[in-house]
């Protein structure tokens, strides 16, 4: 747990706890903390000890929590291997690299935030600064998040974004994307299997560009919005709402049209799904 304090002083602790019923011989499993600084580098490594010999082992309660209080002005760079991580408030760039273990992060203007994570949930919320996220299997949950570039990348999980703004590129194997509110000029998506859902609240022009391979894909937009459309599918159902559109047209595979003034770009793609197109309300 990493936590924002005034002033110019860096305080690490570190509980460790392990409860563990064995019959054998050696000592007990025992944790070691090094905490140094290295060219301006603060760096705290913990080291987990195995105990001696168990023949029978009946439980074990193993627990260790570092807790972080440092200014928000200083850079994070945090690794490990199993673990949640929560970070409040911060005011710098954050690096992290984490094989299981949940991300909670709210609120501060963080500047960069680079995501590694093989298995967990991501939660951003009130979160700015340009974000790159890669992740094998968790979901990600964003909720009024401000960022220039966000790049996520995930093998098996869902993407939510609530009312947040930023140009977003989102690329993922396997799941679902709903995007309500989300005020952007450039969105782009890929995705092999699930669902996405899009609002599209601002008027004006937009960079709208997805593609699947299977699964549905609807996109609401505001009244206002400018772009030429085109909408593709192999083998599914399309359905646009075509009332106020210009230049409407439509075949067995293939469907386009103008929204208002046809200044922005709406690119959709599915083999095997449904696409629908409608105006918000």
């Amino acid at each position: 747990r990493v936590v924002p304090v005034d002033g110019n002083t860096i305080d690490v602790r570190v509980t460790y706890r392990v409860d563990v019923k064995r019959i054998g011989f050696g000592r007990d499993p025992d944790f070691e903390a090094d905490i140094r600084r290295v060219d301006g580098r603060i760096i705290v490594d913990g080291t987990e000890i195995p105990g001696g010999t168990s023949f029978v082992r009946f439980s074990t309660v193993e627990e260790y929590v570092y807790t972080i209080e440092a200014p928000a002005w200083v850079r994070l760079e945090l690794a490990g291997d199993d673990g949640d991580v929560e970070i409040e408030n911060w005011q710098a760039p954050i690096e992290l690299t984490l094989d299981d273990g949940d991300v909670e992060i709210a609120g501060g203007d963080i500047g960069m935030l680079e995501l590694r994570f093989d298995d967990g949930d991501i939660s951003l919320s009130d979160v700015a600064g340009e974000l790159s996220l890669a992740g094998d299997d968790g979901d990600v949950l964003m909720d009024l998040c401000r960022f220039p570039f966000a790049r996520i990348g995930l093998e098996d999980g869902d993407v939510l974004m609530r009312d947040c703004a930023g140009e977003l590129v989102v690329t993922l194997d396997d799941g679902d994307v709903a995007l309500f509110d989300v005020a952007s000029e450039r969105v782009e998506l890929r995705g092999d299997d699930g669902d996405v859902r899009i609002d599209l609240p601002n008027a004006g022009p937009v960079d709208l560009d997805v593609e699947l391979d299977d699964g549905d894909i609807d996109v609401v937009y505001a009244e206002g919005l400018s772009a030429e459309f085109l909408v593709t599918t192999d083998d599914g159902r399309v359905d646009v709402h075509s009332d106020g559109v210009r230049d409407y047209a439509q075949t067995e595979h293939r469907t386009s049209g103008t929204i208002g003034g046809g200044e922005g770009r709406i690119r959709i793609r599915t083999d095997d799904g449904d696409i629908s197109v409608r105006r918000l309300g």
